[in-house]
């Protein structure tokens, strides 16, 4: 278990980066004793209040630094840190000075043994600099790219070998954008690697009710495809999901089919959330598995946790038609169209 501090930028665009910072929270939350929050607008706001709603009981205490006072910082910022605070530290410096931010930003990382960092790309500013500072101590640091007022580099797939199907839309709870009867939390802890139970099997019911109303993800011996975790032999957190969804559709899941070989590693860029690869590396690490491949399934449909910006999803199409000559359509949980740009086919 580690003591994980969250810092960010503050201009962070509300509808496209909160979500990102929720699942980014979401994954690291099983692993901290302790989760230490800067208190001010933006990131450090939508990170506490993340942190707040899914943590489960006996989970990570939640401490807020602050520069000067809690009666200092914005109404907004206030109101977060009443509300989910589990501790609330007052370093007592000078209101609204930079030297006061710089000092908070040295306490959050004396006390860290993970920083998370939630930033648009600049290389100055409080971010960038607790960035620099926690690298420089030899912390673990996960840098997350966050849409902000700022413009971010944009990344354009390429044509997809099939058609994609998306269940929802992926929003924020932080929004009353979210446009399915499922609560996002349920999303999020899929996301996780957790199991809601019954919400799980809310959601295990949507999906195999989407697939029998869509003739190519029904066909008769159709199988139903994970696709692989970037670290090779890693399980899919899928499998709970699509074990629900084959009982109620009898198609059986196949964990073991497309496989990942290796690490990806060429061409990544910064986009969404940290790192992403092009399909066309996703498809090079990733393969039918080789004595399978003569006598494959007769079908597959591959499915995929989320969507968004990047070529996980089409990277696996693309593996398939390679190895097994199928040109498989993919079923993703959710749709994270982050950048108003979507694969289609």
């Amino acid at each position: 278990m580690a003591v994980v501090a969250c810092s960010g930028i503050r201009e962070v665009d509300r509808r496209r980066g909160a979500p990102l910072v929720e699942l980014t929270v979401a994954e690291v939350l099983p692993r901290a004793e302790a989760m230490l929050f800067g208190g001010a607008l933006g990131s450090d706001t939508m990170a506490l209040r993340a942190a707040h709603a899914l943590r489960r009981p006996r989970g990570p205490r939640l401490i807020v630094v602050l520069p000067s006072r809690l009666r200092d910082q914005p109404r907004e910022a206030q109101a977060a840190v009443e509300e989910c605070a589990d501790e609330i530290v007052e370093l007592g410096l000078k209101p609204g000075a930079t030297p006061s931010y710089m000092r908070r930003n040295d306490a959050l990382v004396e006390r860290a043994d993970v920083l998370l960092a939630f930033t648009d790309g600049r290389s100055s500013g409080g971010t960038a600099y607790t960035i620099s500072k926690a690298k420089r101590e030899g912390i673990e640091t996960i840098v997350v790219a966050v849409p902000s007022v700022r413009p971010n580099p944009r990344y354009t797939p390429s044509r997809a070998p099939s058609s994609i199907h998306t269940m929802y839309p992926y929003v924020s709870t932080q929004t009353d954008a979210w446009q399915s009867d499922l609560p996002t939390r349920t999303i999020l802890r899929l996301k996780a690697y957790q199991d809601p139970g019954r919400d799980l099997d809310q959601l295990a019911q949507a999906m195999a009710d989407y697939i029998a109303s869509h003739r190519e993800l029904s066909r008769p011996g159709t199988k139903l495809v994970p696709v692989p975790r970037r670290q090779p032999g890693e399980p899919s957190d899928l499998m709970p999901l699509l074990e629900r969804v084959s009982d109620l559709t009898g198609q059986p899941v196949v964990e073991d089919w497309l496989v990942r070989d290796e690490v990806p590693t060429r061409g990544a860029f910064v986009a969404g959330r940290r790192l992403r690869f092009p399909e066309d590396e996703h498809a090079r690490t990733m393969s039918v598995e080789e004595q399978r491949r003569p006598s494959g399934p007769a079908g597959v449909v591959i499915v995929d946790n989320v969507l968004s910006t990047g070529g996980t999803a089409i990277g696996a199409q693309q593996a398939v038609m390679r190895d097994a000559g199928y040109a498989a359509p993919v079923l993703a949980v959710l749709e994270g169209d982050l950048w108003g740009e979507r694969p289609t086919p």
